[in-house]
């Protein structure tokens, strides 16, 4: 199955972040999409029962299935493929932008309420919502991290702006140009509004 095209997912209310994310990487690269979806699928079966647990134990159960049982951890290596998904995806490791999708992404597989949530300098897989909202983040591993004081969800788009900008500073870095020109063209595609 062919990912849809990227401005056509860009265009769409708010797509799930695996589409969008997968579509971004097939602007730079072939991407087996199919793969990655079946990789998720497989690795969300460890998480079985989790909306039958409370909303801390979920987050605790997520926390071991992505840390200890997938050994997912963070690269934030100078080259693209800790912002690629689909690397990510497969590699297991990722920038923690990345992380926090592919949790989601697991979480959501499961039947839980999820998302991507951000503060100032951190990102988080937030389960729940309300009241029951508990995040994880994605750092994994981290002992006596403080909670963020500020924390905001993240739909698709703004992930994907972000990745974007990311990638756009990597290529450049790398004198890769037209792929960095080609990440500032699709930022400019996405429905983002400054936050008041």
């Amino acid at each position: 199955m062919p990912e849809r095209a990227f401005h056509e997912l860009a265009a769409d209310a708010c797509p799930a972040y695996a589409d969008l994310l997968l579509a971004l990487c097939a602007e730079f690269r072939a991407v087996d999409g199919d793969a990655v979806r079946e990789r998720l699928d497989d690795d969300g079966r460890a998480l079985f029962g989790l909306g039958g647990l409370s909303p801390l134990a979920r987050a605790d159960r997520l926390a071991m299935v992505m840390d200890r049982e997938l050994g997912l951890a963070p690269d934030c290596a100078p080259g693209p493929d800790g912002l690629l998904f689909d690397a990510v995806v497969l590699r297991r490791r990722g920038h923690p932008a990345m992380l926090a999708a592919l949790g989601a992404e697991l979480a959501w597989r499961a039947g839980v309420a999820c998302g991507v949530y951000a503060s100032p300098s951190r990102w988080f897989v937030g389960l729940g919502s309300g009241d029951d909202l508990v995040v994880l983040d994605a750092q994994l591993g981290g002992e006596g991290i403080e909670p963020p004081s500020e924390l905001r969800p993240a739909c698709a788009h703004e992930l994907a702006f972000c990745v974007l900008c990311g990638l756009g500073t990597i290529y450049a870095r790398e004198g890769r140009h037209d792929e960095g020109r080609h990440a500032r063209r699709l930022r400019q595609a996405l429905p983002i509004q400054p936050r008041i």
